[in-house]
């Protein structure tokens, strides 16, 4: 494919090349920075969300906190009361007293009714035997008679005021917080243990209500078991039997205090706050779906594209102006090179702009006027030069032919051998002489030749052959050259 686009001229062109080269960074960086933009705007808006929920999440358990100390104070005060200083009266025997405890007991339960209708968060005072938890009084008679000796109320009750964990107790359909005070006589006597049973409905309703918190948000209130203390969550399950196993409520039994995103109701990714009230045993979790939160990011989202796309067009657009600027000069200058280097010494570059270019086509029209005067001025010389030559070249092989004939007309018979002391020429005498020509023995050893000859009956061969060294030109008779050559004498 590489191979393929070469061949074609534009795509070997500087403009492609240099559109090409910066055409990554237009597209990258709007991009990268569109990028940069959304994750660091992801964040921020988490944390933003996250700060959010943590402040809802601090309300709603400053809420409940305040709701149950107010409520407590409220049955210390009622503890307190003169009705409920005549219960030591209680504890005296006979029959002349009966009907005086049923008037007190009925004095004190119509108190406690009465305090009932004055205080909306409670739902129920109980009076508790401070030597058996069992209810002596209560406002409602179904109660009196049950044992608390082993709860919490009951047994920290007996020492000062204290609130129970929201929970189900055994044979409770619903889950209720329990609050008790120590009764005292008016001598600091141990008269028993006032118990209130809070109304939890505006605790739970402080949890689930949406002011302040945005329609996305959803707050729970569960407790340590995990199941919701919400009647109204699923119409599917029985009030106060649904339980909500998330990340997030596992988190707040676990940490008791956080928040982040995490895995919410059916696997929905939520950012969340989350926080567990140990006293009162139960869990407190605000959270809002992860679309949500980064819904105004996506928009951003979408915008940052759009306006990457913008970007990335003009900034096609400069560089496409810009490398024309610079390619148009340049192609300008390419054709003139081109033709300079095809013989039109008289081409110069039309370009007359102030810049790297512009000075190079100025040096470019300098040097081809230059050369297009050393041109001419050469042509000259080699025209003179080569009529030199031809003469001497003339004269030359005149002489050359006038050597050959020399050579052949020689009587004497002539053997050219070179360093190596092979035949290089032979005249024709020779060639006679051992009766081939010159062509077939070339190359070959003189002594190999020499021994074709005829020798006389003293082993000498005719005074007539001789042999001439190609490199110093001197001329010997063969029986010398032979002799010196036995001896190992240079010639």
């Amino acid at each position: 494919m590489a191979e393929a686009l070469k061949k074609i001229p534009w795509y070997r062109g500087i403009q492609t090349k240099v559109i090409l080269r910066f055409l990554p960074i237009i597209i990258l960086a709007p991009m990268l920075l569109a990028v940069v933009t959304y994750v660091g705007q992801k964040k921020s808006v988490t944390d933003i969300a996250e700060d959010h929920l943590n402040s809802v999440m601090t309300l709603k358990s400053r809420g409940m906190d305040e709701y149950f100390s107010s409520s407590r104070e409220s049955l210390k005060i009622l503890s307190n009361a003169s009705p409920l200083k005549e219960l030591d009266q209680l504890e005296l025997e006979g029959k002349a007293v009966e009907r005086r405890k049923k008037q007190i007991t009925a004095n004190i339960r119509g108190f406690l009714r009465g305090a009932l209708r004055r205080n909306a968060e409670f739902e129920e005072f109980m009076i508790l035997d401070p030597r058996e938890g069992r209810v002596i009084i209560s406002s409602n008679l179904e109660n009196v008679g049950k044992i608390f000796r082993e709860q919490l109320f009951f047994k920290k009750g007996l020492k000062g005021a204290y609130t129970d964990k929201i929970r189900i107790l055994p044979g409770e359909k619903e889950p209720n917080v329990y609050s008790g005070v120590p009764i005292s006589s008016f001598a600091g006597l141990p008269l028993g243990v006032l118990v209130g049973r809070h109304n939890i409905e505006p605790a739970i309703t402080l949890v689930i209500e949406q002011s302040g918190a945005g329609e996305a948000v959803k707050t729970y209130l569960f407790d340590q078991h995990f199941l919701l203390l919400d009647p109204n969550f699923s119409k599917k399950a029985a009030p106060f039997r649904e339980r909500i196993i998330t990340s997030g409520t596992e988190r707040a039994v676990r940490d008791h205090e956080g928040a982040g995103i995490y895995a919410g109701l059916k696997n929905k990714t939520m950012v969340g706050s989350y926080r567990f009230l140990d006293e009162l045993g139960v869990g407190l979790i605000a959270e809002e779906p992860l679309g949500d939160v980064l819904k105004p990011l996506y928009d951003l989202r979408e915008n940052l594209a759009v306006a990457a796309i913008i970007v990335i067009f003009f900034a096609f657009l400069a560089l496409w102006f810009i490398s024309r600027q610079i390619v148009r000069p340049l192609s300008r200058l390419s054709r003139a090179v081109t033709n300079f280097s095809e013989g039109d010494f008289s081409v110069r570059a039309d370009i007359h702009i102030e810049d790297e270019i512009g000075r190079l086509s100025q040096n470019f029209n300098q040097m081809a006027s230059s050369l297009e005067k050393l041109y001419g001025s050469l042509e000259d010389q080699v025209k003179k030069r080569t009529e030199e030559l031809v003469s001497s070249l003339l004269e030359t092989e005149e002489a050359r032919a006038e050597w050959e004939d020399t050579f052949h007309a020689m009587s004497d018979a002539l053997f050219i051998y070179d360093e190596k002391e092979a035949a290089r020429r032979l005249n024709r005498s020779a060639e006679e002489m051992i009766g081939k020509k010159e062509a077939n023995v070339r190359g070959c050893l003189l002594n190999e030749i020499l021994s074709i000859l005829p020798e006389k009956e003293d082993g000498r061969f005719p005074d007539s052959v001789k042999v001439a060294d190609e490199k110093t030109g001197e001329i010997f008779r063969v029986n010398h050259f032979l002799k010196q050559d036995s001896k190992g004498v240079a010639r």
